[in-house]
Order: structure tokens, then sequence, then C-alpha cells
């Protein structure tokens, strides 16, 4: 959070810092109770802020610094569930840790999105930018389920993506899809 706090909204959960900042700072500041409805949800989301960066400032060659980040996170993981005694079953992580991109059942390779599925991306015609059509249909060629909002279609466009779409759309030998998709849209003209 910036030094500088001016007026205006804002949507932050307190912290020791900020009180201390809203004590020097001659300004009205307005709180509200953090709802336990969604607290789990807003203090999860703080707390991976907090452990990204403490999980960044570990030393040594990258080998050495993935294996204490994981020794880290799983010795975190045991100690909390021992502090609230409860019944879910704490599944640590593998070390060295892996991610899983793909289960195929017939050992063919997946066609794989060089951007995951995990991560936001905003899509841009840059140099060295992923191709939009290309992460489209890597991950349309994978999926079991599409919902897909958009503002218009243009024929040009599905023209680039029909293959991959009959594909996905065709059914078994028993009727089944190996994929359903939802389109919301409008016309262009």
């Amino acid at each position: 959070m910036s030094d500088n706090l001016s007026a205006g909204l804002y949507d932050l959960i307190s912290t020791n810092s900020l009180k201390d900042k809203e004590e020097n700072s001659g300004l009205d500041f307005m709180y509200e109770k953090l709802s336990v409805d969604i607290s789990h949800e807003r203090l999860s989301d703080e707390l991976a802020k907090q452990l990204s960066q403490l999980l960044s400032e570990f030393k040594g060659d990258a080998s050495e610094k993935l294996k204490n980040q994981i020794e880290f996170i799983n010795q975190l993981l045991s100690y909390s569930r021992e502090q609230v005694n409860g019944k879910y079953q704490i599944d640590q992580y593998s070390n060295p840790p892996q991610i899983l991109r793909a289960i195929n059942p017939d050992k063919k390779a997946a066609e794989l999105p060089n951007i995951g599925l995990s991560q936001p991306w905003l899509f841009t015609a840059g140099k060295g930018s992923p191709s939009l059509l290309n992460e489209l249909r890597a991950e349309l060629a994978s999926c079991q389920k599409v919902d897909i909002l958009v503002s218009f279609i243009m024929v040009s466009g599905i023209r680039k993506i029909i293959d991959i779409l009959r594909n996905i759309t065709s059914t078994d030998a028993s009727g089944n899809y190996q994929t359903k998709i939802r389109i919301i849209t409008t016309t262009y003209t």
C-alpha cells in the first residue's frame, strides 16, 4: 500500500500500518465490520498477497529456493491445521513441485495454452504476446463446457475456429457431446 493516503474510496483490510497512517493523517477514516460470510475469502486473498512477498524473499539458487519455498508452505499448512483442529485434511505439496497440465486418455500430447489456465491475461496484438486465436483453439480443444459472452460474432471470426467447433461438438457413438457450448451475443449489423 502507498505511504500517501488521500481522500477517496477504498476496499482494504485494516492493518496495523494502516492504523498508524490514520493517526498521522488528520483525515476521517470510515470502517465497517468484515462480514463472517465472506471473511474466509477476503482474508485468504490478503494472506496470499503477503505470502507471495514472503516466498519471493527466499534466497539461493533456483532449485534450493524452490525446495525451501515448498518446505515452508508445507510447514505452514501443518501448523495451520493444528491450530484450527478441523476436519479438512491437509494435502501437502510434492517436492520438487510440479504443475499438472493435462490428462490424456489416449497418450496423445494435448495442445496446451501458452499462458496456462489459471493466469488472467489481457490479449494484445503486440510482438511477443500470445495469439488469442491459438489460445482459444487450445482451450476449446480440451474443455467440457464453454460459455461465451461476446458483443457480436462475425462470420470471418467463426471461419478461423470452425474446424475446432465442429470437432468438439460432434457426438460419439453413444450420442454424447465432447463439449457443451452456450453463446450469448448480438448481431453486428
